[in-house]
């Protein structure tokens, strides 16, 4: 069945899903250990005023009202999906590379070449590659209906910016829903970087896990390019801190500096180059051929 075929697919998004439920619910809990712990302390103050030194703070303590935003981020930048900042890619590009490598190490090319023009090949094989790229931002609306759930519904975000419970800035929040639907777009973007990764070493290796690693490697290598060259340069030469957009590993927590439009700019411009970077690497199809039948 079809479903099968993309079972890569389906395993690491299922994967990430476990990771994002097992947040939400370690959220709850601690929560909940929260208010019971305080209910009690307030149970033996009103019993005993005695019984301990600070009664008149825990008398007047109240549980602090939580909003669907605030639990979102906990679970997203502070708690189990924060995992996705070092390790993201790898959900992408391992499916996307799994789409596509039985097809690099069997006939399957000469076979379609048969039937139909190159050109067709490729934009078969981009559409299999790329059917990962929605997993992240499904994600993200599954945990956003997660934490409209644990809020009941709470979208007063107030007590949280007055306490510094909120990760992000009032401007997003204001705007919740464009932001997020930006939020979701910028991570769509950097899903298609992840998974162009995966197409440009997937081609040239017989073996998956060493195609993994070399695509891994790579992100590495453009993060650290990125602060240790490109960072530097603006900085010195122009006086201008570009550290927060440039940062490929955390694309989960927006600084407002530069404001929504420059994080998707550079998401983007992610796509796109590495896009075009993919394009050029397999228009030749004689090669794109010999470099198929060496993995076999």
């Amino acid at each position: 069945m079809k479903y099968l075929k993309n079972r890569a697919i389906i395993i690491s998004f299922l994967i990430l899903l476990v990771i994002a439920l097992s947040g939400g619910i370690s959220y709850a809990v601690n929560r909940y250990k929260i208010e019971k712990y305080f209910s009690n302390a307030k149970n033996e103050c009103i019993q005993n005023p005695s019984v301990k030194s600070n009664c008149s703070t825990i008398l007047e303590w109240e549980s602090p009202p939580v909003d669907a935003y605030t639990i979102f981020f906990s679970i997203v930048v502070d708690g189990s999906l924060s995992i996705l900042c070092g390790f993201g890619p790898l959900f992408i590009l391992i499916p996307a590379i799994w789409c596509i490598a039985k097809e690099m190490k069997n006939s399957y090319l000469k076979n379609y070449l048969l039937r139909n023009n190159y050109s067709n090949y490729l934009k078969h094989l981009f559409k299999n590659a790329y059917k990962c790229i929605w997993i992240l931002p499904f994600l993200m609306i599954i945990v956003f209906m997660i934490s409209c759930f644990l809020s009941k519904g709470n979208f007063d975000y107030s007590f949280a910016l007055a306490n510094s419970y909120s990760t992000f800035d009032e401007i997003y929040l204001k705007n919740f829903g464009l932001f997020f639907i930006s939020y979701l777009l910028n991570l769509v973007f950097f899903s298609i970087f992840y998974a162009n990764l995966g197409l440009l070493y997937v081609k040239k290796n017989k073996s998956l896990i060493v195609a993994i690693i070399e695509a891994y490697l790579t992100f590495i290598g453009i993060e650290i390019i990125n602060e240790a060259v490109i960072t530097t340069i603006f900085y010195k030469v122009l006086h201008i801190q570009i550290q927060s957009i440039l940062n490929i590993y955390d694309i989960y927590s927006y600084k407002y500096v530069f404001g929504i439009g420059p994080f998707l700019i550079v998401g983007f411009l992610y796509a796109a180059i590495s896009t075009f970077i993919v394009y050029c690497c397999y228009k030749n199809k004689e090669k794109t051929i010999m470099d198929c039948e060496m993995i076999k």
